[in-house]
């Protein structure tokens, strides 16, 4: 008789990881319960499927990062056969209705083609300027008849932005829905008209929207990127230094990490420490951002890498599984944010028409693979419970944001850990509370332009349900 072979505890969790963790679970169940449709090109002609498949799955390897990793390219000019696959779309879109869909769609792509060579014009005759004249990636995705475009933007550079303007909103007017990033210190749903008023404090987004409603009176701008602190700092502080956590909450964090996915929490983070130091190099404070952030400058492009963490603690620019913090959780989030805006799209509750995605440069690399691979992106989710649920905190109110000091933060945490176990909310490390976690996280939020110069604003629900401001 044969003696049972002995796996060992690491071994055996390693083999859980593989779809058997109660996080892997959640995940599968929610992507159930968001119905997400998998990902098709519905082309009839086939030589526009075989364009359209080329340019919206480039990974064109680009330049080194990270002690010689290489990034790869997602934007579809980077394609070998890019000119050749325009010429196809040219043919059979170029001349379509301007109102059509792919026809817009074109135009967007025609434009970004257009930008490109006029910069790399620049770099050729040495009149070139990295910092204002530099073309961000911007990456295409089809899902079913939907077109979408995440599109890199410098947003808090306004002399960048003066110099890119005549492209950045003649792509924009052209979509139909343009999703915008959210600021950090506001609830989800108070961004856009915050950022639609003429006030240059809020980075670049109040011009970007009104040059883009001057061309396109009809355009629908969504909530996309959401992150938010506005309760209690968990990644940074107000001056983006990263914040103090109590012992009380690292515990509970890790302990959570341990029931729903124990190879994340003690193979490669080990303890409470680790989880800590983890969090920090994962965070979006500005001495982590600028080791863990690299451009890559290749002539007239700049490619932003932002970066997973290795278990040795390295930056890798592709998913490691430590994919923790506030970027993780916000490009986890707005990933999925665009499939559901194709979803209302195909319920006919939004205009049909491309959806245009303007974030941060720094968003893009880590957007595109969650876009494609959502079941990782709502295991990303599930891991960082702690920023879907800032906005229901029972906390106080009148305490302003910008003079929140480390003392009345750690009171906060200590508050938020009071609030949960004495069940004045659901707890916020308590597995059995994530069945209903899609409905806090993919609520959306919209604003359209009225002729007298405010937004109307509304919402939809995760049932799809309107919501009205």
């Amino acid at each position: 008789m044969n003696n049972p072979v002995e796996i060992s505890p690491a071994k055996q969790r390693r083999l859980d990881h593989d779809g058997n963790e109660k996080v892997q679970i959640m995940a599968r169940k929610a992507l159930q319960d968001l119905n997400l449709p998998k990902i098709e090109i519905k082309e009839t002609d086939e030589e526009v499927k075989k364009a359209v498949i080329a340019l919206t799955s480039v990974h064109e390897p680009i330049g080194e990062v990270f002690d010689g990793e290489k990034y790869f390219s997602g934007d579809f000019r980077d394609h070998p056969d890019f000119e050749e696959h325009f010429a196809t779309l040219e043919k059979c879109w170029g001349e379509l209705p301007s109102e059509h869909p792919k026809r817009r769609t074109f135009e967007i792509l025609e434009t970004l083609r257009e930008q490109r060579a006029v910069a790399h014009k620049k770099w050729e005759s040495g009149d070139f300027d990295p910092e204002n004249d530099s073309v961000n990636e911007t990456v295409w995705r089809r899902d079913g008849e939907s077109d979408i475009f995440m599109c890199g933007f410098n947003h808090d550079d306004p002399e960048h932005y003066s110099t890119q303007k005549e492209w950045l909103a003649s792509v924009g007017a052209q979509a139909s829905i343009l999703g915008i990033e959210t600021i950090a210190n506001l609830k989800n749903g108070e961004s856009l008209e915050t950022r639609w008023r003429d006030n240059s404090a809020f980075a670049n987004y109040d011009q970007l929207m009104r040059d883009v409603a001057s061309q396109n009176p009809e355009i629908v701008f969504a909530e996309i990127d959401p992150r938010d602190c506005s309760k209690i700092f968990l990644d940074h502080d107000r001056d983006f230094n990263f914040p103090k956590l109590t012992p009380e909450f690292l515990t509970a964090y890790f302990e959570f990490l341990k029931e729903v996915s124990p190879h994340l929490a003690l193979d490669w983070l080990a303890d409470r420490d680790g989880l800590e130091e983890a969090l920090k190099k994962l965070s979006t404070t500005r001495q982590v951002t600028e080791n863990r952030s690299k451009f890559i400058q290749k002539e007239e492009m700049q490619y932003a890498a932002n970066s997973s963490l290795s278990l040795e603690g390295k930056s890798k620019t592709e998913f490691t599984g430590i994919e923790l913090g506030e970027m993780a959780f916000a490009d986890a989030v707005s990933a999925l944010k665009l499939r559901r805006l194709v979803q209302l799209q195909k319920s006919g509750k939004l205009p049909p028409g491309p959806i245009v995605n303007f974030e941060g440069a720094l968003h893009v690399v880590t957007k595109k693979q969650y876009f494609d691979n959502p079941k990782k992106a709502l295991e990303v989710i599930l891991q960082n419970p702690h920023f879907a649920r800032q906005a229901d905190l029972l906390l106080d109110e009148s305490e302003n944001y910008w003079e929140r000091t480390e003392e009345d933060n750690l009171r906060r945490q200590k508050l938020m850990l009071e609030a949960f176990d004495a069940g004045k909310l659901d707890k916020i490390f308590d597995w059995e509370f994530w069945e209903e976690i899609p409905a806090d996280a993919f609520e959306m939020h919209f604003a359209q332009p009225r002729a007298d110069g405010g937004l109307d604003e509304w919402g939809v629900d995760f049932s799809g349900k309107r919501i009205e401001k």
